[in-house]
């Protein structure tokens, strides 16, 4: 997953990334790995963090993962 940088008054030092209102990892550009596991709704968060400890907010998405049509039956 990939997102825009940040525009901060202060330097950025990373973003942290959410899966379903749970941290999963902490970067330090603009994109991440979301491992989320088979067919569902997902909800993935960002935010941004500075050296000085401080927080933007959330930006948050949320993703359906559909499962695929089922095969074509054969026709006799």
């Amino acid at each position: 997953m990939g997102w825009d940088a940040s525009q901060d008054r202060f330097l950025v030092a990373g973003y942290e990334l959410y899966l379903n209102s749970q941290l999963i990892s902490k970067v330090g550009g603009t994109s991440g790995y979301v491992p989320y596991h088979g067919y569902g709704t997902y909800w993935v968060a960002v935010r941004a963090f500075d050296g000085f400890g401080h927080f933007s907010p959330l930006t948050q998405i949320g993703l359906a993962i559909d499962p695929p049509p089922p095969s074509p039956s054969p026709t006799r």
